[in-house]
């Protein structure tokens, strides 16, 4: 598998924030996956935004995406 730089990270992210306010919610990341014909385990991406995020805001910036990212081996 390649591997994947911070620039491509960034324009996922960028992909994924559709409001363009700096941040992505589950439910944003599930829809978003959904639309693109992904398979998702959305009881388990839901606790993995609940760990990342610092207040249980449900809501992750970019480095919390970074983690999720390298956290679920998707590299």
């Amino acid at each position: 598998m390649e591997y994947v730089n911070e620039d491509q990270l960034l324009s996922a992210f960028r992909y994924f924030d559709v409001r363009d306010g700096g941040f992505i919610t589950s439910t944003i990341f599930i829809n978003v996956l959904k639309s693109n014909n992904v398979k998702v385990n959305e009881s388990k991406l839901k606790k993995d935004f609940i760990s990342l995020g610092y207040n249980n805001d449900n809501k992750i910036d970019f480095l919390k995406f970074k983690n999720l990212f390298y956290n679920n081996n998707f590299n």
